[in-house]
């Protein structure tokens, strides 16, 4: 009404039937429900009202908007179909408030006919629940009278069905199986001495091994078990022995699947570079197998072929690689015969090396050397045909990787950086600006032997692990301390400046105390500082004339050279370089100023032998 207040249009009541006195509590609350709304129904059809009820499960059968609940009992299930047709909004009402409604169903006392579709359709209810039993029954291989008889001796479920009859308390049971069936009060139904969770059928306590061993049969596994136990039947805690029946059955468990793998658990963090090493090996690959070893530090690889994988091989690969870095602290590898023998045992004890070895068929213990393989293995199938050989692939590969940024290791460094503390030069570094190169002053002084272009020099010519001064002119400087310098055979030298010595001509004498030649030289009039006027050259071969050493300058045929010029008039030219009169021969490879035109002749064989001046001429030797 306007006011708020509520006016009684019309009342109507029945009573239940023999049948409908056997349903349960939320079916006879519903049962009322559908009474209502098909009595009333020329009044309410099309039109929005409100649903009154004093019982509250009922709203979370017909109120809820997210349909129907799965469990509950088919009955109410086609109650809530027929409420569809209509758009109303229930509501709970307490019991102590809704005296219109309940005061009708104290004052009736007497039974009442009631319409026929209603009667026609309890009796189809009936027969649907009764034809579910059986089906039941006869799929789980238990006839229907064990289950009334087991239902009717099991203590719980006679508590069960009492309060399906007659209403569940308000305060929550403290016992745990009934509590289970407490909370799922909506979906339970009795019928004939039997208890239905929905359209499942509740076994009682004594029937349930029976029907837990009919369920397993044929080892479906424990889900398809749970699958195939909620389409039939239900007991609290079905799941939970379910799954202990499959775990008991020993069949089941020797045919079972691998379990769900753990969280990996990584190895420790290693403190610095070639603290634990990982070793495994790959192949074989062209005949050859490859022993792997990695660093897990700094990812630093060592690849090493070998045409055998034995004890002895491994054992003498790694000492090799142990020279170069020294021993690690701890080896990981797998449970191969050459890893688990006792002599690869008594290198590792011997050397301090901890030796741990993975679960055997377990390779991801050993992910670090596992991976690397893989990764060794692809590159070499993508340089296959660019290189000539496997060991100029291998070769690319490993200077590849390691000067490469790694994205395991700290801002992106390369292994090489981690493990030998800089960068490793590669091709790569022709593309950088080149550095300027720093020179230490300091050194530089000390150099006290510097040459420049056209200096005269003695520089050492080694032969035969032997060697002698010879002369030369600096022909250039080639960096701090060699130079190139033209010997007196016309040959180019690279020489240090060690193996260099100056050579000083007559305008640079190097005594400056008398010396017995000078008496001698005194004595003919000749002068020590420069060049005789004659006709007669010294004797030099006849190779040497055309040599740049004679033609650079006037210094370089001086009396400081082996052969002095004397004057024709001279004893020593008359004794010792005159010809015999009538003679006109000369010896080979020697020329005159008065021979005539120089003809080619057959040079002097070269003594190899090193001839030494003797002692009594020392004074007369010029530096």
């Amino acid at each position: 009404m306007p006011d708020g207040t509520v006016k009684v249009v019309q009342h109507a009541a029945r009573a239940l039937t023999k049948a409908e006195e056997g349903y349960s509590q939320p079916d006879r609350e519903g049962l009322a429900i559908i009474f209502a709304v098909t009595k009333f129904h020329r009044m309410i059809f099309g039109r929005k009202f409100t649903l009154q009820t004093d019982h509250a499960p009922l709203l979370r059968i017909f109120g809820s908007r997210n349909g129907i609940p799965v469990y509950t009992a088919n009955r109410l299930q086609r109650w809530a179909l027929t409420l569809l047709m209509y758009d109303f909004k229930i509501e709970y009402v307490p019991t102590d408030k809704f005296g219109n409604a309940d005061v009708l169903s104290r004052l009736i006392d007497r039974h009442e006919r009631p319409e026929p579709e209603f009667v026609v359709a309890s009796i189809n209810a009936d027969k649907e629940v009764q034809c579910l039993v059986r089906c039941i029954t006869e799929v789980m291989t238990l006839t229907f009278e064990d289950i009334v008889r087991g239902t009717s001796n099991d203590v719980k479920l006679e508590q069960v069905a009492n309060y399906v009859q007659n209403g569940w308390p308000t305060r929550k049971l403290v016992d745990t199986e009934l509590r289970s069936f407490q909370v799922r009060s909506e979906s339970l139904s009795t019928f004939n001495g039997c208890i239905l969770f929905g359209d499942r059928l509740v076994i009682p306590r004594d029937q349930r091994l029976k029907c837990l061993a009919q369920l397993h049969k044929g080892h479906p596994g424990i889900e398809r078990m749970k699958a195939l136990a909620r389409s039939y039947v239900y007991w609290p805690g079905l799941d939970r022995e379910i799954e202990e029946k499959v775990k008991r059955c020993s069949n089941c468990a020797s045919a079972a699947k691998s379990m769900a793998h753990s969280i990996p658990i990584p190895w420790p963090a290693a403190k610095g570079p070639w603290q634990r090493v990982h070793v495994d090996f790959a192949g074989p690959i062209g005949g050859m197998h490859y022993l792997l070893v990695v660093d897990s530090y700094s990812k630093w690889p060592e690849i090493v072929a070998t045409p055998t994988i034995t004890s002895s091989a491994t054992i003498q690969i790694l000492r090799g690689i142990f020279v170069r870095f020294g021993m690690p602290n701890t080896l990981v590898s797998d449970n191969g015969a050459q890893f688990t023998g006792a002599e690869f045992n008594t290198f590792c004890t011997v050397n301090g090396i901890e030796h741990l070895r993975t679960a055997p068929f377990h390779p991801q213990s050993n992910g670090q050397a596992e991976r690397f393989v893989d990764t060794f293995k692809r590159a070499l199938n993508k340089l296959e045909g660019e290189e000539n050989t496997i060991q100029e692939a291998l070769d690319v590969f490993l200077i590849t990787y390691r000067s490469t940024p790694h994205k395991l290791l700290e801002n992106d460094q390369s292994p090489a950086e981690v493990m030998l503390g800089r960068r490793m030069r590669t091709c790569m570094e022709l593309l950088r600006h080149p550095a300027e190169p720093v020179i230490n002053e300091t050194n530089c002084a000390i150099l006290s032997k510097v040459y420049n272009m056209n200096d005269q020099v003695y520089v050492k010519r080694y032969f035969r692990n032997k060697w002698k001064w010879v002369r030369g002119i600096v022909q250039g400087k080639l960096g701090r301390v060699m130079y190139e310098v033209l010997t007196e055979d016309n040959k180019l030298q690279r020489s240090h400046v060690n193996q260099l010595r100056r050579r000083y001509d007559n305008t640079q004498p190097v005594l400056n105390k008398p010396r017995m030649l000078d008496v001698l030289l005194d004595t003919w009039g000749i002068d020590a500082c420069k060049p005789a006027s004659s006709s007669v050259s010294p004797c030099i071969p006849h190779h040497q004339t055309a040599s740049p050493l004679s033609s650079s300058s006037s210094s370089s045929i001086s009396p400081s050279s082996s052969f002095p010029s004397v004057l024709p008039s001279s004893p020593l030219y008359s004794s010792s370089l005159a010809p015999a009169e009538g003679s006109t021969s000369m010896s080979p490879g020697f020329a005159t100023a008065d021979s005539g035109p120089t003809t080619p002749v057959e040079h002097l064989r070269r003594s190899t032998r090193v001839r030494r001046p003797p002692q009594w001429m020392e004074p007369y030797r010029r530096n």
